[in-house]
């Protein structure tokens, strides 16, 4: 497929359309129409228009396109039924469906929903986040489901070239993030700016409240190495906790977290008696040299 060669597509309707839209490859909005029928026709009345001409107009417009939606087996339904209502030819369409490409990309979310998805991935319209009480019109979900496949082609496109390219990190296993590896800031760069965010969050929070940033991947995705950039810029003026593996039972978790803490309390106390020491050493060892020492009587 070529980067012009597809729209996205979104239908509303039961059974047969009562509106729909139709982005092209660079985000526009080249083509939206609602029924005569629709339930608020009155308020869309300079674009409503018979089945007929609607699909009629789309099957023109489309020709030879990659039709993307989400939940493609839906909109490919209500599709098929508008056509033989209107007693229009249907062409040969080909789908591509977000829905499906996100569940390959990312195997292990909650949900595929587009509400979900556009809220994990933070994407925007018109600078403004997925809002609920606005989906399920055609025009607002065929844009959110433009942008989640833009997203999800990145993605893609990321991955190939990554497998296509030498592993930089192949050879430098990052164990804590107190080691000095080679760092290339373009790998995660997004999440890293996402995780400094939540942490400047968390600073300025006037109320003091508890609050947390959970980074998760498979083993070898790269946190700690990511943990260790972060390391870098924040131990200048920051301390840092870390707790190595605490990914087994709960039980385990809790008694592996309390050891490591316990651990880098005693550290730092000794490290604060050893320099105690050395300063008691000094202090000792220049009395002595400033004074004689009596042994014995007198």
């Amino acid at each position: 497929m070529t980067e012009q060669n597809f729209v996205v597509i979104d239908t509303e309707g039961k059974r047969e359309l009562s509106e729909i839209a139709v982005i092209d490859s660079q985000g526009k909005l080249i083509y939206e129409a609602f029924t005569e029928d629709h339930p608020n026709n009155t308020e869309i009345q300079l674009k409503c228009k018979s089945l007929r001409n609607i699909v009629s107009e789309f099957a023109t417009l489309v020709q030879s396109k990659i039709l993307v939606c989400h939940y493609a087996a839906h909109d490919r339904k209500v599709l098929r039924n508008s056509f033989i209502q209107a007693g229009v030819r249907l062409p040969s369409f080909s789908f591509e469906c977000s829905c499906e490409l996100a569940r390959r990309c990312f195997p292990n979310l909650p949900e595929y929903s587009l509400r979900y998805l556009s809220k994990h991935f933070l994407l925007k319209v018109k600078n403004r986040l997925f809002d609920a009480n606005l989906a399920h019109t055609a025009r607002y979900d065929a844009e959110f489901t433009y942008h989640l496949y833009r997203k999800l082609k990145e993605h893609l496109a990321m991955y190939e070239r990554l497998r296509n390219t030498y592993n930089p990190f192949s050879s430098s296993r990052v164990d804590t993030p107190f080691q000095d590896h080679i760092d290339l800031q373009a790998v995660y760069h997004s999440e890293y700016e996402i995780l400094k965010s939540i942490i400047n969050d968390i600073k300025c929070d006037p109320n003091q409240q508890s609050k947390g940033a959970v980074v998760i991947g498979e083993a070898g995705a790269g946190k700690t190495h990511l943990m260790m950039r972060l390391a870098k810029e924040r131990l200048k003026t920051n301390r840092l906790l870390f707790i190595r593996q605490p990914n087994n039972a709960i039980g385990g978790f809790i008694l592996n977290v309390t050891s490591w803490i316990g651990g880098q309390i005693v550290t730092r106390r000794l490290d604060i008696l050893r320099q105690y020491s050395k300063e008691f050493s000094s202090f000792v060892a220049t009395q002595i040299g400033a004074k004689k020492i009596w042994c014995g009587d007198g």
